[in-house]
């Protein structure tokens, strides 16, 4: 009996794997969520700190509301002049200069000579130092001796060219959440300390056509921050009617105001 041959087994091939492959489906719903995703983490490391920013700069001025209403509640009720004044009637140093005890620089105020003027040599601590709160956070005067804070300075303002108001006259005519206190104004090109401000009649167009002339920003926006006589802070559209910012910067003039701004 014959020997029976061995069984030739055929070699297996091993199973390729085709690994995993996403659908269309997966990939049209899957892709625009990662996408936005990582947008909006973008989106939030540049916004927010601009928006710090900017929240900052409304929060010096509101300061400065402040600082000139508890000046006034000093003063029954009287605001501070727009200018330090000689014995001889000149103009010598800001308002701002006025406000520093209340600001927390009672010591610069100290040191200033209140009956020299703003460049003088005997003032010039004060063009070596400029509280940062007289600025906006992120402008151009930011970190300078300029300011951005400016008064509006008109006969029926409330900070007129010569003499004060008194907050309750305001109060009793347009109303202090009617009246504009202060606003910020880019590439003015003023230092803090110097008596100077935005005049009544460069109020002839919009904001956002003022840069360096009146009331502005340097923010892409448009919208600059001003502050009112009650003194709530807000920002304002640059593109408000020249005739409204006029009516908001005068106390007595019993304007209607139908436009937001």
């Amino acid at each position: 009996m014959s020997e029976a041959a061995p069984t030739q087994t055929a070699a297996l091939e091993p199973t390729r794997s085709r690994g995993y492959r996403p659908s269309r489906l997966f990939l049209l719903v899957v892709f625009p969520l990662v996408a936005f995703g990582f947008y909006a983490a973008v989106m939030k490391l540049v916004i927010e700190p601009q928006r710090a920013v900017r929240l900052q700069a409304l929060n010096n001025l509101r300061n400065v509301g402040i600082a000139c209403q508890n000046f006034a509640s000093g003063s029954q009720a009287e605001l501070p002049a727009q200018a330090i004044r000689s014995e001889n009637d000149k103009p010598l140093l800001s308002w701002r200069v006025s406000l520093l005890p209340l600001l927390d620089n009672a010591v610069l105020h100290r040191k200033a000579d209140l009956s020299q003027p703003w460049n003088s040599d005997a003032n010039k601590i004060l063009r070596e130092n400029c509280p940062p709160v007289m600025q906006a956070s992120g402008s151009p005067a930011d970190g300078t001796l300029q300011t951005s804070w400016f008064t509006i300075v008109g006969e029926d303002t409330p900070f007129p060219e010569q003499g004060s108001v008194n907050l309750d006259d305001i109060s009793k005519a347009d109303g202090l959440g009617n009246t504009l206190m202060f606003v910020e104004a880019t590439e003015m090109n003023i230092e803090w300390a110097e008596p100077k401000d935005i005049p009544f009649s460069a109020l002839k167009a919009s904001p956002n056509k003022l840069s360096g002339k009146g009331p502005s920003t340097h923010r892409r926006d448009g919208k600059f921050s001003a502050v009112f006589c009650d003194g709530h802070g807000r920002f304002m559209n640059g593109d408000v009617d020249p005739a409204v910012l006029r009516a908001l910067a005068t106390w007595r003039g019993k304007e209607k105001l139908d436009q937001k701004f």
